[in-house]
């Protein structure tokens, strides 16, 4: 594909809390703008700015497969910090990592 090339996929998120994806997307490293309507969110240091609306993210770039994967792994990992707060467990993780280890507080 020439370098040009600019992809755009819009994926459906119809299911994502809003709030947990920002979170995961700030504690991933990404800039994130909270709007009223939804969140604006772009890799530090990248001029490519991606959209969440409507239950539905729109992405553009060229890689943008693998930019879908980082931002469902981003919101999976809040999911399970979130999960662990609630029910008081004790999560510790390797650095750079999506491997917790959840232990339940006495």
């Amino acid at each position: 594909m020439p370098c040009w090339t600019i992809k755009k996929t819009v994926v459906d998120v119809g299911k994502m809390n809003l709030a947990i994806l920002a979170d995961g997307l700030m504690a991933a490293g990404f800039d994130v703008r909270v709007e009223a309507t939804g969140l604006t969110f772009a890799k530090v240091g990248s001029f490519e700015y991606h959209r969440y609306e409507n239950g539905t993210i729109e992405m553009r770039g060229q890689n943008v497969e693998g930019l879908t994967a980082e931002v469902k792994r981003a919101y999976s990992a809040q999911v399970v910090r979130q999960t662990a707060n609630r029910f008081g467990w004790k999560l510790s993780s390797k650095p750079n990592t999506n491997q917790f280890v959840a232990q339940r507080r006495r």
